[in-house]
């Protein structure tokens, strides 16, 4: 009975830190740094969870010094936008994330209720 408590729930936010715990190695992130651009990306993703038909909240600018900080300077969260859809595009005011087709099914806001 107590093995089920001792077990951590296996979720998408586990498979990522997984995945960068994995290529942290040769990154260096430092905890402070993996909060940010972690907290970073939870903004971005829940305000197009929130409102998934703003083409304006669907686009990241690639070359926004916040985002070029917090989350654009570690490889690790770029392959993370692209595999939930997001495509590097250019643009007149410069490079950007875009989710043309925001498709977060395996993500809903339930998943989040206590």
């Amino acid at each position: 009975m107590l093995a089920s408590f001792s077990e951590t729930e296996k979720s998408i936010v586990h498979d990522v830190l997984q995945r960068i715990r994995s290529a942290d190695d040769n990154m260096g992130i430092e905890a402070d740094d993996l909060w940010m651009a972690l907290m970073h990306c939870h903004l971005v993703l829940n305000n197009i969870l929130i409102s998934p038909q703003s083409q304006h909240l669907r686009m990241i600018r690639v070359d926004d010094d916040i985002f070029k900080r917090r989350v654009g300077r570690f490889p690790i969260f770029q392959k993370m936008l692209k595999s939930l859809g997001f495509k590097l595009e250019k643009k007149v005011k410069g490079r950007v994330f875009v989710l043309e087709n925001p498709n977060f099914g395996i993500v809903s806001i339930a998943d989040f209720d206590g």
